[in-house]
Protein backbone atom coordinates (compact mmCIF):
# COMPACT_ATOMS: atom_id res chain seq x y z
CA UNK A 1 0.00 0.00 0.00
CA UNK A 2 0.90 3.64 -0.80
CA UNK A 3 0.16 6.40 1.22
CA UNK A 4 0.56 9.77 -0.08
CA UNK A 5 0.34 13.16 2.09
CA UNK A 6 -1.02 16.45 1.65
CA UNK A 7 -1.40 18.82 4.21
CA UNK A 8 -3.75 22.36 4.43
CA UNK A 9 -3.32 24.04 7.67
CA UNK A 10 -4.57 21.55 10.42
CA UNK A 11 -5.50 19.32 7.89
CA UNK A 12 -3.92 16.67 6.59
CA UNK A 13 -5.33 13.77 3.83
CA UNK A 14 -3.61 10.70 3.61
CA UNK A 15 -4.33 9.21 -0.30
CA UNK A 16 -4.61 5.40 0.64
CA UNK A 17 -3.61 3.34 -2.70
CA UNK A 18 -3.84 -0.69 -2.34
CA UNK A 19 -5.18 -3.15 -0.37
CA UNK A 20 -5.23 -2.04 3.72
CA UNK A 21 -4.11 -5.85 4.45
CA UNK A 22 -2.44 -6.03 7.92
CA UNK A 23 0.42 -6.23 6.36
CA UNK A 24 -0.10 -2.31 5.07
CA UNK A 25 -1.31 -1.74 8.88
CA UNK A 26 1.99 -1.04 10.72
CA UNK A 27 2.83 1.27 8.16
CA UNK A 28 -0.53 3.24 8.16
CA UNK A 29 -0.55 3.33 11.86
CA UNK A 30 2.72 4.97 11.77
CA UNK A 31 1.59 7.75 9.76
CA UNK A 32 -1.60 8.32 11.86
CA UNK A 33 0.20 8.62 14.76
CA UNK A 34 2.64 10.95 13.18
CA UNK A 35 -0.39 12.69 11.91
CA UNK A 36 -2.05 13.04 15.40
CA UNK A 37 0.89 14.80 16.61
CA UNK A 38 1.02 17.46 13.83
CA UNK A 39 -2.71 17.90 12.67
CA UNK A 40 -6.17 18.06 14.11
CA UNK A 41 -8.28 16.87 11.28
CA UNK A 42 -7.14 13.90 9.34
CA UNK A 43 -8.90 12.94 5.97
CA UNK A 44 -8.36 9.27 4.44
CA UNK A 45 -8.72 9.22 0.62
CA UNK A 46 -10.08 5.74 0.59
CA UNK A 47 -10.84 6.20 -3.38
CA UNK A 48 -7.92 3.94 -4.25
CA UNK A 49 -8.54 1.24 -1.54
CA UNK A 50 -9.05 -2.05 -3.09
CA UNK A 51 -9.55 -3.96 0.00
CA UNK A 52 -9.98 -3.34 4.01
CA UNK A 53 -9.41 -6.50 6.38
CA UNK A 54 -10.07 -6.33 9.87
CA UNK A 55 -6.53 -4.80 11.05
CA UNK A 56 -7.40 -1.84 8.67
CA UNK A 57 -10.83 -1.25 10.27
CA UNK A 58 -9.26 -1.17 13.96
CA UNK A 59 -5.87 1.08 12.72
CA UNK A 60 -8.87 3.75 11.40
CA UNK A 61 -10.99 2.89 15.12
CA UNK A 62 -8.17 3.49 17.54
CA UNK A 63 -7.32 7.01 15.82
CA UNK A 64 -10.65 7.71 15.72
CA UNK A 65 -10.40 7.05 19.52
CA UNK A 66 -7.15 8.89 20.12
CA UNK A 67 -8.93 12.05 18.39
CA UNK A 68 -12.13 12.04 20.88
CA UNK A 69 -9.44 11.27 23.78
CA UNK A 70 -8.01 14.83 22.73
CA UNK A 71 -11.51 16.34 22.65
CA UNK A 72 -10.65 18.05 19.50
CA UNK A 73 -10.43 17.46 15.37
CA UNK A 74 -12.12 14.44 13.56
CA UNK A 75 -11.15 12.06 11.17
CA UNK A 76 -13.08 11.55 8.11
CA UNK A 77 -13.08 8.78 5.03
CA UNK A 78 -14.42 9.64 1.72
CA UNK A 79 -14.30 8.38 -1.92
CA UNK A 80 -15.14 4.46 -0.69
CA UNK A 81 -15.00 2.83 -3.40
CA UNK A 82 -18.27 -0.06 -3.90
CA UNK A 83 -16.39 -2.47 -2.11
CA UNK A 84 -14.91 -0.75 1.05
CA UNK A 85 -17.97 0.34 1.60
CA UNK A 86 -19.48 -2.79 1.56
CA UNK A 87 -17.12 -3.95 4.34
CA UNK A 88 -17.91 -1.16 6.44
CA UNK A 89 -21.80 -1.61 6.33
CA UNK A 90 -21.54 -5.48 6.90
CA UNK A 91 -19.45 -4.29 9.85
CA UNK A 92 -21.28 -1.65 11.07
CA UNK A 93 -18.48 0.70 10.57
CA UNK A 94 -20.34 2.94 8.91
CA UNK A 95 -22.85 3.85 11.42
CA UNK A 96 -19.12 4.52 13.80
CA UNK A 97 -16.97 6.43 11.36
CA UNK A 98 -17.62 9.73 9.84
CA UNK A 99 -17.68 8.92 6.00
CA UNK A 100 -18.18 11.90 3.43
CA UNK A 101 -19.16 11.55 -0.01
Amino acid sequence: MEIRKTTDGNTVTLELDGKLSAIAVPDLQKELDAALEEFENILLDMSKVEYISSAGIRAILSTQKKILKKGSGKLSLFGLTQESREILEVTGMNTVLKIDE
